[in-house]
């Protein structure tokens, strides 16, 4: 069974520690703290995993972009594979729009200033 709770007091303590220090993605036990626990979290049914992330919110799919690999080794299907490369895909798609629009608001608010 999906612990939600714990993924998402995870999620909070990377979101906290990221704004005391942003380049906190140095952070050296990550593995230990964050992506085994939310493995633990996830549990150990495939469709229930995949059926979590598939309806959750943006912010907890990129989350568990963290963890493709550590997924795509416990469970080595083709249907975990094929929803773990699904699952990128949209994460790379989101991620291209954000880097664009930041782009474009940099570009507009640096044509807007005086000289």
């Amino acid at each position: 069974m999906v612990n939600k709770k714990e993924i998402q007091e995870l999620i909070q303590w990377y979101d906290e520690l990221m704004s005391i220090d942003p380049n906190m993605s140095n952070y050296p036990w990550f593995e230990r703290d964050l992506y085994d626990p939310f493995m633990e979290a996830l549990g150990d049914d495939e469709d229930e995993i995949i059926e979590y992330i598939s309806n959750a919110d943006e912010e907890t799919q990129s989350h568990m972009c963290s963890i493709v690999e550590k997924l795509s080794a416990k469970f080595p299907s083709d249907k975990m594979e094929d929803f773990l490369d699904n699952l990128w895909k949209v994460e790379q798609e989101r991620v291209a729009i954000i880097n664009a629009n930041f782009r474009a608001n940099f570009k507009a608010e640096e044509g807007s200033t005086t000289p």
